[in-house]
């Protein structure tokens, strides 16, 4: 006959990781519910059911090695419980003071914003570190202002006097304003620029569609991606143009509605 009595293995894997002040209580009660399981039933559903109550006793709060935080979250609950009561009892404090809190948050998440767009602006070119817009200072009845309009063949005198500094020198019109774009029977307003065929070098732009620019075609243009699907829903944009007006699409898609060397 079996000997009735409980898997030793189960009572040394729940010893291991018991709580030693639970120990003795819960032995006692699992070694009660075997005999009685193994009397009733049969031993090896007694030996099955043991085994379940001990890994069911696998909790963060039977563990020995784990603290209890019990202090600690009725100590949570009690101030909260505590700052609801002041709250609800000084209503108008309280609103004044989340109030402030909230618009304070606010503010500093509109700073934090504003740093980092100051930080990250116009990172996406790859030759980020390497490009700079050249400005003009003039002085007007003392007054000093900086603007980005500059003399048209500034762009040659740069590249031919200082070709060890200046790598590439692009120009561009010093406004963008609205270009008239029409293809068949869409037309469209968008703002862009006018600027040196180089410019797409410089700027490390990656043409989705198209090719460079081409120097001795004064039609080419560059298009946005979302522009270009505008005319071209279902087409490939490259080399297409308007009967009545040339326009050659050689599509890098770079966004019209921004400048290539913005005022920052």
């Amino acid at each position: 006959m079996a000997k009735r009595h409980p898997p030793k293995l189960a009572e040394r894997f729940l010893l291991f990781f018991l709580k030693e002040e639970l120990a003795e209580e819960v032995l006692g009660d699992l070694d009660e519910k075997f005999f009685h399981t193994a009397k009733q039933q049969s031993l090896s559903k007694a030996k099955r059911n043991y085994w379940y109550q001990v890994i069911n006793y696998l909790r963060p709060f039977a563990f020995k090695y784990l603290r209890s935080n019990s202090k600690l979250n009725t100590m949570i609950k009690h101030n909260f419980l505590i700052s609801y009561r002041v709250m609800v009892k000084n209503k108008m404090q309280s609103i004044i003071n989340i109030g402030g809190l909230a618009l304070g948050m606010i503010v500093a998440i509109l700073i934090a914003l504003w740093l980092n767009d100051e930080l990250t602006f116009n990172q996406n070119h790859a030759t980020y570190d390497r490009v700079v817009q050249v400005l003009r200072k003039d002085i007007i009845d003392g007054d000093v202002y900086v603007n980005s309009s500059q003399v048209s063949k500034l762009g040659v005198h740069l590249s031919q006097t200082y070709p060890t500094i200046f790598e590439e020198v692009s120009t561009t019109f010093y406004r963008n304003r609205k270009q008239f774009l029409k293809v068949g029977e869409l037309s469209l307003e968008r703002l862009g620029y006018y600027f040196s065929v180089n410019a797409a070098d410089l700027l490390a732009l990656e043409f989705v569609a198209g090719q460079k620019l081409d120097a001795t075609n004064l039609n080419s243009i560059l298009l946005s991606e979302h522009l270009a699907k505008t005319f071209f829903p279902d087409e490939n944009p490259k080399g297409q143009s308007d009967k009545e007006q040339p326009v050659a699409v050689l599509d890098k898609f770079w966004s019209p509605y921004s400048s290539p060397f913005p005022s920052h």
